[in-house]
C-alpha cells in the first residue's frame, strides 16, 4: 500500500489522491450523527452492496466491507486496523479530512478523487463522508464507489430495499425559483409539480435552514452542492429532512440550477426494522444522494422545463434517461450505466413518448431540437 513518510512502508500497492477543491465541497450539518456500536454497524456494511469504511477520529480504519478489498485489490485484514493515511494521499487533504470531522467543524465532505494501481490505468471514484458516533466515541463512514457503478447505488436486488427512498429532480433560477420538478415531488413534500412551480424552494425549507442553501452558492466550485438534513415543509403541516443537491446548469444559462431532493424513506418502512437494518436503510440512503449527485453531473444541455411541461409528468429515472438521450447515448449504453435492462430503459422511453406525444426517439429529439431554435 503506498504511504506518506513513517506509515505503512513497504506497502505499495495503491493509492486514493484527493483531488478537487475539498473546501468548496465541505457540507455542514446541524443534525447529530447517528450513535450506535460496531457490531450493528459491521452487520450493516457487510449488508450493503458498494464500499463503505469507518474510522475513528485518529483516522484510524475499524471497520470495511469486502468490497473496499476487492476495490483495492488487498486483503480486508490489510484494511482493518491500519490509518487512513497508509491509503490516501496527499497527506495534507487527508489530514484536512479527519481534522475536519474529529473537531465537529463539519458534518460531511464529499469528492472525487483517484485510485491508482502501479502500472494500472487510474480509476475515477466518488467519496462521501458522514460523522457517526461509534461505541460512544465520534467517527466517520466514508462511501467509495466508482464513477462507472454511481448508476447501481441505491438499489439492490432484494425487494424490502427497492426504491425506498424517492428523489425528485427540477430547475430553478437564481432566486430558487421552480421552473419545473419531476413528478417524483410528490413522495418527498405531498405537492404535485404544479402547486411548486413558479414558487421559490426557499419558501418551503425551514427558516433556520435557509442559510445553508444560499452561501456559499454552488457556483463557487463548479462542483454539485450538497446539503443534507434541509428541511422541507411537507403538505400534511410536518417537516421533512431531506438532503438538496444542485449544479449550475451552464449551456447559456448562467445563475440557473438543476437540484435534486433526497427525501426521507417511505412512510411505515423503519419502525419494522432492528438497529442494524435501520443503519443499512441510512447507509443506501447516503448512497442515493451520490447516485443524485451523479445524475445532474450531466445535464447541461438539459431542456428548460417552461418550454416543455412534459417534463413535470416525468419522474427523476426518466429525466435521467432523456439527459442521456439528448447527450447521444443509446439504448444499450444507457442501461449499461444505470445498470437497467434495455426492456425497462424502452420501457420509460414509451412513457416518454407518450407524455409528448411521439412515437420515435427521432421525433422526440426533433421536438426539443425545434424548440432550442425558436428559442
Amino acid at each position: 500500500m503506498a504511504t506518506d513518510q513513517g506509515r505503512g512502508e513497504g506497502r505499495r500497492d495503491v493509492v486514493l489522491n484527493l483531488s478537487g477543491d475539498l473546501e468548496a465541497l465541505w457540507e455542514e450539518q446541524p443534525a447529530s450523527p447517528p450513535a450506535t456500536g460496531s457490531r450493528e454497524f459491521e452487520r450493516a456494511l457487510s449488508a450493503c452492496d458498494f464500499p463503505l469504511v469507518i474510522w475513528d477520529v485518529d483516522g484510524c480504519i475499524r471497520l470495511a466491507n469486502q468490497l473496499v478489498a476487492d476495490l483495492v485489490g488487498v486483503p480486508l485484514e490489510d484494511i482493518v486496523g491500519h490509518h487512513l493515511f497508509d491509503f490516501v494521499l496527499p497527506l495534507d487533504a487527508t489530514t484536512k479530512v479527519v481534522e475536519g470531522i474529529a473537531s465537529g467543524t463539519h458534518e460531511s465532505l464529499r469528492s472525487k478523487i483517484t485510485v491508482t494501481w502501479p502500472g494500472r490505468e487510474d480509476v475515477p471514484v466518488w467519496v462521501w463522508t458522514r460523522a457517526i458516533e461509534l461505541d460512544g466515541s465520534r467517527g466517520a463512514v466514508t462511501l467509495i464507489v466508482p464513477g462507472n457503478e454511481v448508476g447501481r447505488l441505491g438499489r439492490d436486488t432484494l425487494v424490502p430495499w427497492r426504491d425506498l427512498v424517492p428523489v425528485a429532480v427540477g430547475v430553478a433560477d437564481s432566486e430558487w425559483r421552480i421552473e419545473g420538478v419531476s413528478a417524483d415531488i410528490v413522495e418527498v413534500v405531498g405537492r404535485a409539480p404544479a402547486d411548486c412551480t413558479g414558487s421559490s424552494l426557499l419558501a418551503l425549507v425551514h427558516p433556520k435552514d435557509v442559510p445553508r442553501l444560499c452561501a456559499p452558492r454552488w457556483e463557487l466550485s463548479g462542483q454539485v452542492m450538497s446539503r443534507s438534513g434541509v428541511r422541507l415543509a411537507h403538505r400534511d403541516g410536518s417537516w421533512v429532512e431531506t438532503c438538496v443537491l444542485a449544479a449550475g446548469l451552464g449551456a447559456g444559462r448562467p445563475g440557473d440550477v438543476i437540484f435534486a431532493l433526497v427525501g426521507a424513506p417511505h412512510p411505515g418502512t423503519a419502525p419494522l426494522l432492528d438497529r442494524a437494518q435501520e443503519l443499512e436503510l441510512h447507509l443506501r440512503r447516503i448512497a442515493a444522494e451520490v447516485r443524485a449527485a451523479g445524475l445532474l453531473d450531466g445535464v447541461a444541455g438539459f431542456p428548460a422545463p417552461s418550454d416543455h411541461p412534459q417534463l413535470q409528468e416525468l419522474s427523476s429515472r426518466q429525466w435521467e434517461i432523456l439527459s442521456r438521450l439528448l447527450r447521444g447515448q443509446r439504448v444499450p449504453t444507457i442501461a449499461g450505466q444505470l445498470f437497467l435492462s434495455q426492456s425497462t430503459v424502452r420501457n420509460h422511453l414509451a412513457a416518454i413518448f407518450r407524455k409528448f406525444g411521439v412515437h420515435s426517439q427521432a421525433e422526440l429529439l426533433e421536438v426539443l431540437r425545434q424548440h432550442r431554435k425558436a428559442g
